[in-house]
């Protein structure tokens, strides 16, 4: 059976935070869609 990622769609205004949280849940296999514009997360 194939392992199959989880995805996140993260939305902050905060770069810095935003971009250490997606590189920390890459880091435990999640697929994540980061964006600091709400309207482009759309």
């Amino acid at each position: 059976m194939a392992q199959v990622n989880k995805r996140i769609l993260m939305v902050d205004e905060e770069k810095d935070i935003g971009g250490t949280f997606e590189t920390i849940l890459e880091n435990y296999g999640f697929d994540i869609d980061y964006f600091t514009d709400p309207d482009m997360a759309l």
